[in-house]
């Protein structure tokens, strides 16, 4: 007779996709890489955030922000693993980095666990999780006939969603592991409005101040301007503009109006 043994404890969690269309365009970190192509870390910690009550408004552009704001990324490296337990403790999740698996899943399998897990390239029993690098979002294990079983929540396209088997699709193939839980509510830090970081008003030339700052951090973002962020619309400023202008097929003015600005907020989210 088959004996099986199922422990199983499963914390509520979203599944966020890195390329919808809401965010999957925005850049991360510059215009060569967006979320699309380079943001399962955001859209993992997203999971895991927005899963609790307080911060259900987080979305992957919500934790993009962060990322980009702290320099938790870079071109064509994607997330720096830092980042991962940075985004997690700004809403107030304790955080505990593993070193092995087995602590990983007996930490799992206490009440209102959720985790992260980073995979290198590979395939094992038939099962490719990334042929680079791959955060996927966890919220739940269980153990059957000796085995170790998560519930995965993946960003990506290849839709690796619901239960898996650690010694069966992964073992070998994990590079990181983070766990996480909220400790009490007072913990919780609660979003706040922020400053856009996109213009907000007209600019051209002879234009000064923190709004044509905010023009040359986007212009720099979003093309190879490499401007002095100086807050003084000059030549260089200008060309910029109109760089970007005939780039994305608008008037090409030199003038940030109205158009011009709402295709940087477009680009920058």
């Amino acid at each position: 007779m088959k004996v099986v043994i199922l422990l199983s404890r499963v914390t509520t969690v979203k599944t966020f996709r890195q390329y919808d269309s809401r965010w999957g365009k925005h850049y991360y970190p510059n215009a060569t890489y967006n979320m699309h192509s380079s943001g399962c870390g955001p859209t993992s910690c997203a999971d895991v955030i927005a899963s609790h009550p307080s911060h259900g408004s987080v979305t992957p552009e919500t934790i993009r922000k962060y990322m980009l704001n702290n320099g938790y990324c870079a071109a064509g490296k994607g997330t720096y693993w830092s980042g991962i337990g940075a985004a997690l403790k700004k809403y107030g999740f304790t955080v505990i980095n593993h070193e092995t698996m087995p602590a990983f899943f007996k930490e799992m399998a206490k009440n209102g666990r959720r985790g992260i897990i980073l995979f290198g390239k590979g395939t094992r029993g038939g099962v490719t999780w990334t042929t680079g690098g791959h955060f996927l979002a966890v919220s739940g294990h269980k153990v059957s006939n000796g085995k170790n079983y998560l519930y995965m929540h993946d960003p990506g396209g290849r839709r690796h969603d619901g239960w898996y088997c650690y010694e069966t699709t992964m073992k070998g193939l994990v590079k990181q592991v983070w766990s996480c839980y909220i400790k009490n509510e007072s913990s919780i830090k609660k979003e706040t409005a922020k400053t856009p970081v996109y213009p907000t008003v007209d600019l051209k030339k002879g234009s000064k101040g923190e709004q044509v700052k905010r023009l040359q951090k986007c212009l720099n973002k979003l093309t190879k301007a490499n401007l002095t962020v100086d807050g003084v619309f000059g030549d260089k400023t200008l060309k910029a503009v109109k760089d970007f202008q005939k780039k994305y097929k608008l008037t090409v003015d030199g003038i940030v109006g109205t158009k011009t600005r709402a295709k940087i907020k477009s680009l920058m989210g």
